[in-house]
């Protein structure tokens, strides 16, 4: 993009040559090319521009007073909108050529919408639906009776499993797999789980059969519109209805899944974040990383549960909770200040 092509989308003004072609945007300090944009929109990053070697800088509306190598300037109003939007106009897009590579394989009754593109060694399986300028980048396979909704983009490796349904401009990274089979097994007579939760012990049926019976998945799994899902993650399909993922959901890499889980919108999933079966998360709802959510469990609307929190009961909307086992944060403060304690307690016991 030119330089005042990226200040026309920002709001902004070039000082310089307002024709100069941008192609990357970069930190100060490791700029190195004539097409290079060194973007300093915090005080942290403006002191790199003195020596940058970017041939543009992006700087916040106002700031004059600091030293700038670069020979053009982009100056723009500097808010949580402005990084997202130039990331955006500068996005790496996959290089897919127009239409069907010719190894990549089509079931029957294929429906593909304007401007589709299909990668190098693509399977694309019977009466599937890819909506307009969608793009399979390459090796990804989709199974009979999915649909691709329009604008989206599937990685490498995808794996879409049969009648997963993927909302609209979607972004699936690579290895990631929705829609295979729940985690669903129950022995033919009462095993220790059961046990274990009636009596806190084990069974004692020694002549018990406990061959491990498997619920089938016919549900599927729907995804909302404006879904993020990362690179190696899984959702399962649900039993008897659909696992679903709501619109504007991000899911970072190594996320599970489980069956039957609804996830509602503009929810932020962490890294290897781990939902079991038929739980139910609200709006907005931020998990940590590795954070794990037990089965059949609600986690309220806009609530907030910390990295490596293990959640065993519900949550209420608005609530903060962290730690094993996962308690409000109050709460977890001040059990983790009782327990730093207890050195200091100890030793004053010891010397009576």
């Amino acid at each position: 993009m030119k330089a005042h092509e990226i200040a026309e989308a920002l709001g902004g003004e070039v000082d310089g040559n307002p024709e100069l072609e941008i192609t990357r945007a970069v930190q100060p300090d490791i700029a190195d090319g004539d097409a290079d944009l060194a973007v300093a929109l915090s005080r942290e990053f403006l002191a790199g521009l003195a020596t940058t070697r970017a041939a543009a800088a992006l700087v916040p509306a106002g700031v004059t007073d600091i030293e700038i190598a670069a020979g053009t300037v982009v100056r723009v109003p500097a808010d949580r909108k402005t990084l997202p939007l130039l990331s955006s106009l500068l996005r790496r897009r996959p290089k897919v050529n127009d239409g069907v590579h010719p190894t990549a394989v089509l079931g029957e009754n294929v429906s593909l919408g304007a401007k589709v593109r299909i990668g190098p060694l693509c399977v694309i399986g019977d009466n599937v639906t890819i909506g307009d300028e969608t793009t399979i980048v390459s090796q990804a396979t989709i199974s009979d009776l999915a649909e691709i909704g329009p604008g989206s983009i599937l990685f490498s490796g995808v794996r879409i499993g049969i009648g997963v349904k993927v909302g609209a401009r979607a972004v699936i990274h690579p290895n990631a797999a929705i829609g295979a089979d729940g985690f669903s097994f129950h022995p033919v007579d009462p095993g220790n789980v059961e046990a274990a939760k009636a009596t806190g012990n084990v069974s004692d049926n020694k002549g018990r059969d406990s061959t491990l019976l498997k619920n089938e998945s016919l549900g599927s799994v729907i995804i909302g519109d404006d879904v993020e899902i990362g690179a190696a993650s899984a959702i399962d399909s649900g039993t008897l209805k659909p696992t679903r993922v709501g619109r504007g959901t991000k899911i970072d890499d190594l996320v599970m899944i489980g069956h039957n889980v609804q996830i509602g919108e503009d929810c932020i999933l962490c890294a290897q974040v781990g939902i079991a079966g038929s739980t139910v998360i609200g709006d907005r709802v931020t998990l940590g990383g590795q954070a794990g959510i037990g089965d059949n469990l609600t986690i309220g609307d806009d609530s907030i549960i910390g990295a490596t929190a293990a959640v065993g009961t519900p949550v209420p909307a608005g609530g903060i909770y962290h730690g094993t086992p996962a308690v409000p944060r109050k709460q977890a403060a001040r059990e983790l200040h009782n327990l730093r304690k207890l050195d200091r307690l100890l030793k004053k016991m010891e010397t009576k």
